[in-house]
């Protein structure tokens, strides 16, 4: 089978999976806007509105950077024992008031207080591959490395577009509401609360901790052939027609009932003795370089280019290179070629 041929056998595939997946994968693209736009100008928010040098920076981002891997831990443990909705929900209630403090607090206080409890607290809990454990199970292993895909796909683009604000607000200037200036960069952070309280009213009333179960063994290839012309109609009836024989294969069904844990302290121990989980660890530390690599330059290029640039050089639109880079690529590659 040609990569073509691969590629849109899972693009059907995928449009057959349920609608709790385009849940999901809007929550993945509001965290990844949460997550990275922060990332983006924290940096420069603490050094320009509180005063703080590089040092006195570095070490509040460094010492707050500490406590999310120690809450990430946490969570990554909650998740497996509570479930998805009822970890989002809990992280995502703290984040509301961390958030908060740093859109609107005035004072060193409220924004230490944010970076040092409720950012660790809540945000880093969201931070664990949390709505990735989400898609898994609403995925077939059939279809799953094309969801993760376009998760992929859909978080690069969320950051893309989270710097493609920034700049925006930037050009606009300063702002007055209710009496207090808003700079640009505190504008950005308004935007983000609001996200984040979107986030928490779609977990609230939509999210439900659900899988995906196969009724058979199907393969997720068509079974009738494509049309051979190329009309736009023709082939949105094939794939419609062919999605929804696909879905009819597929039952959704509740997990998580009760709350009682979904693993037990020996499936943990069962785990940890394969080697395929140790091999995963290996890899993992293989390009922790790599991943921290990233996280730096996302938080100090921006004042880097700023330093170097100005404030009206678009440095932002620099910055989102690399975002749309891993946006256009990521489905094309991993979608394409990861399924045989």
């Amino acid at each position: 089978m040609t990569a073509a041929a691969k590629f849109r056998d899972n693009v059907v595939a995928f449009t057959a999976l349920p609608n709790s997946v385009r849940l999901v994968l809007l929550l993945v693209f509001l965290n990844s806007f949460r997550s990275f736009g922060l990332r983006f100008v924290q940096q420069l928010y603490l050094t320009n509105e509180f005063g703080h040098d590089d040092l006195e920076a570095a070490s509040v981002l460094g010492t707050s950077a500490s406590l999310h891997v120690a809450f990430g831990l946490i969570g990554a443990v909650l998740t497996d024992a509570v479930g998805v909705r009822r970890v989002a929900l809990t992280a995502l209630s703290v984040s509301v008031v961390g958030r908060g403090l740093l859109a609107f607090g005035r004072s060193r206080t409220a924004i230490h207080a944010a970076f040092y409890l409720f950012s660790p607290a809540g945000e880093a809990l969201l931070a664990t591959g949390l709505y990735r454990v989400a898609l898994k199970k609403l995925t077939t292993p059939k279809t799953r490395a094309f969801a993760f895909a376009v998760e992929y796909a859909t978080f690069n683009l969320s950051g893309a577009l989270a710097d493609v604000c920034i700049d925006a607000f930037r050009r606009r200037g300063d702002a007055l509401l209710f009496g207090e200036v808003y700079t640009p960069t505190r504008q950005f952070l308004v935007l983000t609360f609001v996200v984040v309280c979107a986030s928490w009213l779609l977990v609230a009333l939509h999210l439900r901790d659900e899988s995906v179960v196969e009724a058979d063994d199907g393969s997720p290839v068509a079974s009738a052939p494509p049309p051979t012309s190329y009309s736009l109609t023709a082939w949105r009836a094939w794939q419609t027609r062919e999605a929804a024989r696909q879905a009819a294969t597929l039952r959704v069904v509740a997990s998580h009932a009760g709350g009682r844990p979904s693993a037990k302290w020996s499936d943990v121990a069962a785990t940890l003795r394969t080697r395929e989980i140790w091999r995963v660890v290996a890899m993992s530390l293989a390009v922790f370089g790599v991943a921290k690599q990233w996280t730096e330059v996302d938080q100090l290029l921006p004042p880097f280019l700023e330093r170097q640039f100005g404030e009206g050089g678009g440095i932002f639109l620099v910055h989102s290179v690399g975002m749309w880079g891993c946006f256009l690529c990521g489905i094309k590659f991993y979608g394409a070629f990861a399924i045989d």
